[in-house]
């Protein structure tokens, strides 16, 4: 006996998921991942910003007691107590790890602060590896006796760009 292949076969709709349930089911696992990723994708940004901004505290900080550190050895010294600090009565850059000041006025075009990973210090030498940082110092003379230090530190590009500005207000002591 032949069977007849071309029957009729019943198909039950209770047996697995619909198109439908399926499709909300992906729906809500694609929501219930999504959250938490976000949410470790803010917190690494986040992390990254704090690094980035602790770093340029930091390197502020540096050229802030560079500065006053030279005004001090210029009071020690008898000389004048802006004498090497006030060529930067424009915009300058500062390299603490050496003691240079460069004062060709550079805005956005000013060197980048390099890293040296061996040692843990920025500066210029050009050994080092670039960072995203860029340093320039101005000093203000206010009064006979008073100056302002502005240290501007900006890292990053395009949209991104920040900056941070720490000012100081500076006295000549040894009067």
């Amino acid at each position: 006996m032949m069977k007849n292949i071309f029957t009729k076969t019943k198909y039950s709709f209770k047996n697995g998921f619909s198109l439908v349930e399926t499709l909300v089911a992906i729906t809500i696992l694609v929501l219930a991942i999504t959250g938490p990723l976000t949410v470790a994708y803010q917190s690494l940004s986040n992390s990254k910003n704090i690094k980035n901004q602790t770093t340029a505290i930091f390197l502020a900080q540096d050229a802030m007691e560079f500065m006053k550190n030279l005004r001090d050895s210029n009071a020690l010294a008898g000389n004048a107590w802006l004498i090497t600090i006030g060529t930067c009565s424009t915009e300058c850059t500062v390299d603490t790890t050496d003691g240079s000041i460069s004062t060709p006025p550079c805005g956005s075009s000013c060197p980048v602060l390099k890293f040296d990973s061996a040692t843990g210090l920025y500066g210029h030498d050009p050994s080092w590896v670039d960072t995203r940082f860029r340093r320039t110092v101005m000093v203000e003379s206010i009064s006979g006796n008073e100056a302002l230090i502005t240290v501007n530190i900006t890292w990053g590009s395009g949209v991104q760009a920040k900056s941070l500005i720490v000012t100081d207000n500076i006295f000549d002591w040894h009067e």
